[in-house]
């Protein structure tokens, strides 16, 4: 959680949202050969065979309304998105 964003006051109402993900799985890192130890970046994913349906639930009513505008009904190739 970062609490840079997330405030728990303005954030932490509601009932939250609970919804099936996979879990178990693990992602390797790449380090480039030279470098600081900070600059590896995300590699391929391993534990296949550990992968199960699970439930995660998240408090609160999250971030989105409070820092982006409501998602549009954006239809592709609607002549108003073209500018």
């Amino acid at each position: 959680v970062s609490f840079v964003v997330y405030d728990p006051v303005a954030h932490g109402q509601g009932p939250g949202v609970t919804f099936p993900m996979m879990d178990g799985l693990k992602i390797s890192y790449v380090q480039p050969p030279v470098g600081h130890w900070r600059d590896a970046y995300p590699g391929e994913p391993y534990d296949f065979d550990k992968l199960q349906p699970k439930k995660f639930h998240f408090d609160g009513n999250g971030v989105w309304d409070n820092y982006f505008e409501p998602v549009s009904d954006f239809v592709p190739g609607d002549a108003s998105c073209q500018n």
